[in-house]
Protein backbone atom coordinates (compact mmCIF):
# COMPACT_ATOMS: atom_id res chain seq x y z
CA UNK A 1 0.00 0.00 0.00
CA UNK A 2 1.31 3.43 -0.94
CA UNK A 3 2.21 5.89 1.85
CA UNK A 4 -0.49 8.42 0.98
CA UNK A 5 -3.14 5.72 0.64
CA UNK A 6 -2.17 4.23 4.02
CA UNK A 7 -2.32 7.68 5.61
CA UNK A 8 -5.85 8.33 4.31
CA UNK A 9 -7.05 4.91 5.45
CA UNK A 10 -5.64 5.42 8.97
CA UNK A 11 -6.84 9.02 9.16
CA UNK A 12 -10.38 7.92 8.28
CA UNK A 13 -10.17 5.18 10.93
CA UNK A 14 -9.06 7.62 13.65
CA UNK A 15 -11.77 10.14 12.70
CA UNK A 16 -14.27 7.26 12.83
CA UNK A 17 -13.38 6.66 16.48
CA UNK A 18 -14.96 10.04 17.25
CA UNK A 19 -18.25 8.54 16.04
CA UNK A 20 -17.54 5.31 17.98
CA UNK A 21 -16.99 3.27 14.83
CA UNK A 22 -14.92 0.16 15.67
CA UNK A 23 -14.19 1.69 19.08
CA UNK A 24 -12.67 -1.29 20.83
CA UNK A 25 -9.12 -1.94 22.00
CA UNK A 26 -8.16 -4.63 19.50
CA UNK A 27 -9.02 -2.23 16.68
CA UNK A 28 -7.06 0.56 18.38
CA UNK A 29 -4.02 -1.71 18.58
CA UNK A 30 -4.29 -2.54 14.85
CA UNK A 31 -4.50 1.17 14.11
CA UNK A 32 -1.38 1.83 16.22
CA UNK A 33 0.44 -0.90 14.26
CA UNK A 34 -0.69 0.71 11.00
CA UNK A 35 0.54 4.10 12.18
CA UNK A 36 3.91 2.54 13.08
CA UNK A 37 4.13 1.13 9.54
CA UNK A 38 3.30 4.57 8.19
CA UNK A 39 6.04 6.19 10.29
CA UNK A 40 8.47 3.57 8.99
CA UNK A 41 7.48 4.36 5.38
CA UNK A 42 7.85 8.10 6.02
CA UNK A 43 11.33 7.53 7.42
CA UNK A 44 12.33 5.19 4.57
CA UNK A 45 11.24 7.76 2.01
CA UNK A 46 12.91 10.64 3.93
CA UNK A 47 9.87 12.85 3.51
CA UNK A 48 11.05 15.35 6.14
CA UNK A 49 14.39 16.82 7.06
CA UNK A 50 15.35 18.95 10.06
CA UNK A 51 17.05 21.49 7.83
CA UNK A 52 14.10 22.20 5.53
CA UNK A 53 11.34 24.76 5.87
CA UNK A 54 7.63 24.24 5.35
CA UNK A 55 8.04 25.57 1.81
CA UNK A 56 10.44 22.73 1.00
CA UNK A 57 7.92 20.00 1.83
CA UNK A 58 5.90 18.68 -1.10
CA UNK A 59 2.21 19.51 -0.81
CA UNK A 60 1.08 15.88 -0.79
CA UNK A 61 3.43 15.19 2.14
CA UNK A 62 2.20 18.01 4.40
CA UNK A 63 -0.55 15.84 5.83
CA UNK A 64 2.07 13.36 7.07
CA UNK A 65 3.02 15.92 9.72
CA UNK A 66 -0.21 14.87 11.48
CA UNK A 67 0.94 11.30 12.15
CA UNK A 68 2.16 11.92 15.75
CA UNK A 69 -1.15 13.62 16.49
CA UNK A 70 -3.09 10.64 15.15
CA UNK A 71 -0.96 8.27 17.22
CA UNK A 72 -1.69 10.30 20.35
CA UNK A 73 -5.42 10.30 19.59
CA UNK A 74 -5.51 6.52 19.37
CA UNK A 75 -3.29 5.94 22.42
CA UNK A 76 -5.58 8.15 24.51
CA UNK A 77 -8.44 5.74 23.82
CA UNK A 78 -6.66 2.60 25.06
CA UNK A 79 -7.65 1.66 28.60
CA UNK A 80 -5.25 -1.23 29.17
CA UNK A 81 -2.26 0.00 31.20
CA UNK A 82 -3.87 3.44 31.16
CA UNK A 83 -1.07 5.46 32.82
CA UNK A 84 1.46 4.18 30.29
CA UNK A 85 -0.86 4.87 27.34
CA UNK A 86 -1.51 8.43 28.55
CA UNK A 87 2.24 8.98 29.00
CA UNK A 88 2.91 7.79 25.44
CA UNK A 89 0.05 9.90 24.06
CA UNK A 90 1.46 12.94 25.83
CA UNK A 91 4.86 12.31 24.21
CA UNK A 92 3.27 12.03 20.76
CA UNK A 93 1.30 15.25 21.29
CA UNK A 94 4.55 16.99 22.24
CA UNK A 95 6.26 15.56 19.17
CA UNK A 96 3.44 16.90 17.00
CA UNK A 97 3.74 20.33 18.60
CA UNK A 98 7.52 20.27 18.12
CA UNK A 99 6.97 19.67 14.42
CA UNK A 100 4.44 22.50 14.24
CA UNK A 101 6.86 24.82 16.05
CA UNK A 102 9.81 23.74 13.88
CA UNK A 103 7.92 24.56 10.70
CA UNK A 104 6.58 27.80 12.24
CA UNK A 105 2.97 26.69 12.04
CA UNK A 106 2.34 27.82 15.62
CA UNK A 107 2.09 31.45 14.67
CA UNK A 108 -0.09 32.84 17.40
CA UNK A 109 1.80 33.80 20.57
CA UNK A 110 -0.75 31.94 22.72
CA UNK A 111 -0.18 28.72 20.76
CA UNK A 112 3.57 29.00 21.19
CA UNK A 113 3.22 29.85 24.89
CA UNK A 114 0.86 26.90 25.46
CA UNK A 115 3.22 24.52 23.71
CA UNK A 116 6.20 25.74 25.72
CA UNK A 117 4.21 25.41 28.96
CA UNK A 118 3.28 21.81 28.06
CA UNK A 119 6.89 21.03 27.22
CA UNK A 120 8.04 22.55 30.51
CA UNK A 121 5.50 20.51 32.51
CA UNK A 122 6.59 17.38 30.66
CA UNK A 123 10.24 18.03 31.46
CA UNK A 124 9.40 18.71 35.11
CA UNK A 125 7.53 15.43 35.33
CA UNK A 126 10.32 13.45 33.72
CA UNK A 127 13.08 15.38 35.55
CA UNK A 128 11.62 16.75 38.85
CA UNK A 129 13.12 19.99 40.14
CA UNK A 130 14.56 21.12 36.81
CA UNK A 131 13.95 24.81 36.17
CA UNK A 132 11.70 25.27 39.20
CA UNK A 133 13.71 28.14 40.70
CA UNK A 134 13.37 30.30 37.57
CA UNK A 135 9.63 30.50 37.65
CA UNK A 136 8.68 30.95 41.32
CA UNK A 137 7.46 34.54 40.86
CA UNK A 138 5.57 33.65 37.69
CA UNK A 139 3.88 30.74 39.47
CA UNK A 140 2.85 32.97 42.41
CA UNK A 141 1.09 35.45 40.13
CA UNK A 142 -0.61 32.61 38.24
CA UNK A 143 -1.81 31.08 41.53
CA UNK A 144 -3.22 34.42 42.73
CA UNK A 145 -5.00 34.97 39.40
CA UNK A 146 -6.30 31.40 39.26
CA UNK A 147 -8.10 31.87 42.59
CA UNK A 148 -10.06 34.90 41.38
CA UNK A 149 -13.64 33.82 40.50
CA UNK A 150 -13.92 36.03 37.42
CA UNK A 151 -10.76 34.53 35.94
CA UNK A 152 -12.10 31.05 36.65
CA UNK A 153 -15.40 31.94 34.97
CA UNK A 154 -13.64 33.47 31.98
CA UNK A 155 -11.49 30.35 31.62
CA UNK A 156 -14.58 28.12 31.72
CA UNK A 157 -16.34 30.23 29.09
CA UNK A 158 -13.21 30.16 26.97
CA UNK A 159 -13.05 26.36 27.31
CA UNK A 160 -16.69 26.01 26.24
CA UNK A 161 -16.23 28.35 23.29
CA UNK A 162 -13.07 26.48 22.33
CA UNK A 163 -14.88 23.14 22.42
CA UNK A 164 -17.70 24.49 20.25
CA UNK A 165 -15.23 26.04 17.80
CA UNK A 166 -13.21 22.80 17.69
CA UNK A 167 -16.36 20.77 17.00
CA UNK A 168 -17.37 23.10 14.14
CA UNK A 169 -13.82 23.05 12.78
CA UNK A 170 -13.74 19.25 12.92
CA UNK A 171 -16.98 18.96 10.94
CA UNK A 172 -15.73 21.47 8.37
CA UNK A 173 -12.40 19.66 8.06
CA UNK A 174 -14.09 16.30 7.57
CA UNK A 175 -16.22 17.71 4.77
CA UNK A 176 -13.23 19.44 3.18
CA UNK A 177 -11.09 16.29 3.39
CA UNK A 178 -13.52 14.38 1.24
CA UNK A 179 -13.67 17.16 -1.36
CA UNK A 180 -9.92 17.80 -1.30
CA UNK A 181 -8.75 14.25 -1.96
CA UNK A 182 -9.85 14.45 -5.59
CA UNK A 183 -9.00 18.12 -6.12
CA UNK A 184 -5.99 18.86 -8.32
CA UNK A 185 -5.06 22.46 -7.36
CA UNK A 186 -1.79 22.14 -5.42
CA UNK A 187 -1.98 25.62 -3.86
CA UNK A 188 -5.41 24.89 -2.38
CA UNK A 189 -4.21 21.55 -0.98
CA UNK A 190 -1.13 23.22 0.51
CA UNK A 191 -3.20 25.93 2.22
CA UNK A 192 -5.58 23.31 3.59
CA UNK A 193 -2.89 21.12 5.15
CA UNK A 194 -1.01 24.08 6.61
CA UNK A 195 -4.05 25.30 8.56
Amino acid sequence: METEELFHKLEKTVVGYEEYENAFEAHYMRTIEGLKKLVSKIQQQSLFSANESIGDIQTENLKMLMVPYLEAQVLFRIMTDRPEQVRKAHIYYLEYLKLMDHYHLLEKPLQVAAWKAMLKRHRERTNPGAGAADDDEEEESKTKNAEHPMITLARQMEDRDTKIANFKLKKTLEANLDRLRDYQDEEMKRDFYMT
